[in-house]
């Protein structure tokens, strides 16, 4: 329905990579798919894709989800939007400003927003 993504079979075959169902009430509801990032001196945890169907929207099933992936992968994060996403944006900035108590970063970087923070340190 949305297109062949080039990556979904890496996500089953690759230990860096976590491909997560959401179901709402036994109902298949989105996915999340999580990769552990690599660069230089620096590692830290990502969401590559994020998906909700519309239908589940707007009932917090997407803030649970992301607290939930958080909470499974200690340590750095980086999520990122693209610039034209406003409404990405508005999601992601509310969920992990509430997850983090605010205590995050963000930075515009190519034609992508990205927030970062990492939850060691956090106390629930």
């Amino acid at each position: 329905m949305f297109g062949q993504y080039a990556y979904l079979d890496n996500y089953w075959q690759e230990s860096r990579r976590f491909p997560y169902l959401i179901e709402r009430e036994g109902k298949l509801a989105g996915f999340v798919l999580v990769s552990e990032i690599h660069e230089a001196n620096d590692q830290y945890w990502s969401i590559s894709e994020f998906f909700i169907m519309k239908k589940f929207r707007l009932g917090g099933l997407g803030k649970l989800a992301a607290h939930q992936i958080f909470e499974k992968h200690i340590g750095n994060w980086q999520v990122s939007q693209i610039k034209p996403n406003k409404p990405a944006q508005t999601f992601w900035i509310k969920v992990i400003g509430e997850y983090s108590g605010e205590h995050y970063k963000e930075r515009n970087e190519d034609e992508r927003v990205i927030q970062s923070f990492c939850n060691k340190i956090m106390k629930k």
